[in-house]
């Protein structure tokens, strides 16, 4: 699950735990520096009604010459658009073959115009010329001895890091073993380091007894890690705690960081559509399902390298609530020594409960609208959006900051 937190300055204190050398920044609540205000303007819109067709999106990117691709689950196939939003072509195409997927969910791209597809099993990144012909397969290889699956849930290629975090499945005479990890890929698919290994338990204990609690449940390895450009790895591993960790390639955790403030509770329209979404996922056992009273602390986690510096940016818990008038959402900044210097605040339109943000270095924004009706999350009948419910993708500019 995805659902979708202004003043001055606060003090952090750095204390050193000298048995683990780890470095832990604790912040106030409020940034040291500032909070940016950014004002949108649209720069198009694209949907059903320009001859689109999209099920379900699921990853959307935009290259530096302000091209967006849009990562259809459903289609397995990726939709083009020019800086105008003019569609220009569709890469990649549903299937076994050469430069086709089946379980696309990353769209990672290249510098010479081509794109890899990230193929969640095997594990595995489908590579495409920018005209759309294969161009190879970099398949995960197994690095524990034992013959089996390797499967992959999410990655990361940015900075010259390829980055996947990957699940070897053993078929045993008890039944399937899982062990998954967080590690680096080199190209020709060996892997060169582990950064992080789960307990075996990791996204079981809330499904125990025969109940579904939600609040239990944290899927560490979902939208909440990134790379640095020094191939550092930044995550996120506490449900219930504002707590980013940093490791080394070597799997060293070498900083910390936490952030003060009171974790906001989910409203009733909230946790309505998580509810109605796990009964549909789990229609066919229909057990007793428990919805937690609060997001995880960090619900989303990335990192941009920018002329004045790296930022981690965090989407938290607290992103969507007692927003000022006009504020659609709320990102934490932090550096990489892990202070908490700005917030940024997106002025507009939208809601957590149906639509998705997608920010981009060159200060663009992208809105899914009503992705979380097309195939993926269900509507709430007490909570619903009744204008429309088509999938909508709008790409707006950062107009002004203040």
């Amino acid at each position: 699950m995805r659902l979708l937190i202004s003043c001055f300055f606060l003090f952090f204190t750095a204390s050193t735990t000298q048995a683990s050398e780890i470095t832990t920044i604790h912040n106030g609540s409020r940034p040291t520096q500032s909070i940016r205000h950014w004002h949108l303007k649209q720069q198009w819109k694209v949907s059903a009604d320009d001859d689109l067709f999209f099920g379900r999106i699921i990853d959307v990117k935009m290259d530096p010459h302000g091209n967006t691709y849009i990562l259809d689950y459903q289609t397995q196939e990726v939709t083009v658009l020019d800086p105008k939003g003019k569609p220009v072509k569709v890469m990649g195409h549903q299937g076994e073959g050469p430069g086709e997927t089946t379980l696309a969910r990353k769209i990672f791209l290249k510098k010479d115009g081509g794109i890899g597809l990230l193929e969640a099993i095997p594990a595995s990144v489908v590579w495409l010329k920018e005209n759309g012909d294969p161009d190879g397969k970099t398949v995960v290889n197994p690095d524990t001895g034992d013959e089996g699956l390797v499967g992959c849930m999410s990655g990361t290629r940015q900075f010259g890091h390829l980055v996947m975090s990957v699940d070897n499945i053993v078929f045993a005479e008890g039944g399937p073993q899982s062990t998954t990890r967080l590690v680096g890929v080199m190209p020709d698919g060996n892997i060169s380091h582990t950064y992080r290994t789960l307990p075996d338990d990791a996204y079981l204990k809330g499904t125990r007894d025969g109940v579904v609690n939600e609040g239990e449940s944290y899927q560490q390895l979902w939208n909440r890690w990134d790379v640095d450009p020094a191939g550092n790895l930044w995550f996120a591993d506490q449900r219930d705690q504002y707590l980013v960790h940093c490791a080394t390639p070597e799997g060293v955790i070498i900083k910390s960081f936490t952030r003060d403030g009171q974790r906001p509770m989910r409203s009733q329209a909230s946790i309505n559509k998580i509810k109605k979404s796990l009964t549909e996922n789990y229609s066919q056992s229909n057990p007793p399902i428990i919805v937690g009273e609060n997001d995880p602390w960090v619900n989303q986690l990335w990192i941009t390298d920018n002329s004045w510096g790296c930022e981690i940016w965090i989407e938290s818990a607290a992103s969507f609530d007692n927003l000022p008038d006009g504020v659609m959402v709320r990102y934490d900044l932090f550096n990489t020594d892990g202070e908490f210097r700005n917030q940024v605040d997106i002025v507009g339109t939208g809601d957590p409960l149906f639509d998705r943000w997608y920010v981009f270095q060159g200060r663009q924004v992208i809105m899914v609208r009503n992705i979380n009706e097309g195939g993926f999350d269900f509507d709430d009948e007490t909570n619903p959006r009744f204008d429309d419910t088509d999938l909508e993708v709008i790409c707006y500019r950062v107009l002004w900051e203040e």
